[in-house]
Parts: structure tokens; sequence; C-alpha cells
């Protein structure tokens, strides 16, 4: 890493630790960095020493824009080559707002026109979830989360749910577990 000696004197921790998440699918829609080791997970599992990761990389810059999906920011580029004065409202019929890697749901539309109005502006992101019936006969149901807010750490969303219970603040659950696997992401909770 070359970087480090010549541009960036100041110790690997900076320079590594953006690598990891430039090259992590969950944090980036379209990940900057072709990793090859391993990069750390979505529950916080960090990422191989430095000497037992390579890369390929692409040029990136730091910045707290929320990714987009890239089909849809290209067309918008198309629409503005061809008519330089498009409206927003025209705009965001083509991109009509963040595309975030872990899914999840954008809470209102106002918002993510105003942020790209202004240029400023808070997105609040809730999870996805399914309830599915588990016993007919004894009409138990569960939650299962799909899909969470972008940037947030799996397990201690888990923990953090556990801990409520334990300390009796969340009531009304019986169970629960994280069944995520590579095909994607299950958390179960259970109803009693």
């Amino acid at each position: 890493m070359q970087v480090l000696g010549k541009f960036h004197p100041h110790g690997d921790t900076a320079v590594y630790d953006s690598l990891v998440r430039m090259a992590q699918d969950f944090s980036l829609r379209f990940p900057l960095i072709q990793g090859h080791g391993n990069f750390g997970s979505i529950d916080a599992d960090p990422a191989a020493a430095m000497s037992y990761s390579e890369c390929r990389l692409e040029v990136s810059m730091a910045t707290n824009i929320p990714p987009h999906n890239l089909g849809e920011l290209v067309h918008v580029l198309s629409v503005l080559i061809h008519n330089p004065e498009a409206t927003l409202q025209e705009l965001l019929e083509y991109v009509p707002g963040p595309d975030f890697p872990t899914g999840g749901l954008i809470m209102g539309n106002l918002v993510i026109s105003e942020a790209y109005r202004t240029g400023k502006g808070r997105i609040v992101v809730r999870g996805k979830t399914d309830v599915e019936l588990l016993d007919s006969r004894t009409k138990r149901s569960a939650s299962i989360i799909k899909e969470i807010p972008h940037q947030t750490n799996k397990s201690a969303l888990v923990e953090k749910i556990a801990e409520l219970v334990e300390n009796k603040s969340l009531e009304g659950i019986s169970d629960m577990r994280d069944e995520s696997d590579r095909s994607g992401m299950c958390v179960v909770i259970e109803y009693s």
C-alpha cells in the first residue's frame, strides 16, 4: 500500500478502514474496491489484518451522500444532456431517492426532494418486516426482519432487542433468533 508511505504517513488504520468499507457490499450499493479475503460482515465481524487481504480499487472520495442506483443516475444525466433546464420534479421521476444496499423503507418523500433541492437533509430509514403465522391453532405469530436501515449493525440490533425484552421494556416476545445466511437476512422475533 504505497498510499500509506507516500500520502498518509500518520498510520495505517484510517487508510485500511476506508479501504475495507469501500469493499463491503453492505456499506456501498456499488463497492468501489474488489476485495479478496475477509472484509468483515454486517454483524460487525472485523476485517482480516491488512497482510491477509488484497484488492483492486477504483477512484473514490469520502462523502455523506447516500448511495444511489447507478442506472437511475445515468438516466438522469441523459435527461440533463437533452434538457439542461429540467426541473427537480422532472428528475425525481428517474431518481426517486437513495438506493441503500441493505434495503429498508425511506420515511417521507418530501424529505428527499428537499434534500436534493438544498443539498442538506436527514433521511429516516425503517427496516422491512413480514408477519408470519407460525401456528394457526394457537395463533402464534412472528415478525421476520428482512431488511435493516443502511449502516445499522444487525448483531447490535438483535442484542438491543434482547436487552429491551430482558429489562421488560419490550413485552410479548417469546423467542428471537438470527437465521441469516448467504441467501439473505432473516431475524425471527416470535410473539407469545
